[in-house]
């Protein structure tokens, strides 16, 4: 008997958990889109390496060790580089941060490849202070490509 009792009362709370409002000065994490950095930190060519979200060239990795942020609402979206079958599908989830690297892979056509890293990866790359943003000149789409509001330590500042 005690047991039902305990099965109804969590059946008719759990309504209103969903419901519950932030408490005052908490940030609501809903509202916030997902952050993914890319960066490149071995591609060696004398032009630049464009990088493609949902079809639409974003911006342009000239230097090694450069980088830019994309923020995006949750969903699934598509990053590649410069050849379309190398193309990655990520399913992005509003508030988290995602970290890819258009890579030097000789075994995928033109070379590059995006790959996507773990948090703990991407976010050591990010915190080392090699990564430089990207020039204002090498963005191609400001709706999208965002530079942070909080550099990591080290890093320096937008060109």
């Amino acid at each position: 008997m005690l047991i039902r009792a305990s099965f109804f009362l969590l059946g008719a709370l759990a309504p209103l958990a969903s419901c519950q409002q932030p408490l005052e000065g908490q940030p609501s994490t809903a509202s916030q889109a997902a952050r993914v950095y890319i960066y490149q930190t071995n591609i060696r060519t004398a032009r630049g390496n464009p990088v493609w979200c949902d079809g639409i060239e974003v911006a342009t990795l000239r230097h090694i060790w450069s980088y830019f942020v994309v923020q995006l609402p949750a969903g699934e979206h598509t990053f590649r580089g410069r050849h379309k079958e190398n193309e990655l599908f990520l399913d992005l989830v509003d508030g988290e941060e995602y970290y890819l690297e258009l890579a030097q892979i000789m075994a995928y056509p033109g070379g590059e490849k995006m790959v996507r890293k773990r948090t703990l990866d991407g976010r050591a790359v990010l915190d080392s202070g090699k990564l430089s943003p990207v020039s204002t000149d090498d963005v191609l789409d400001g709706s999208k490509v965002i530079f942070p509001t909080r550099l990591p330590p080290g890093s320096k500042t937008a060109k």
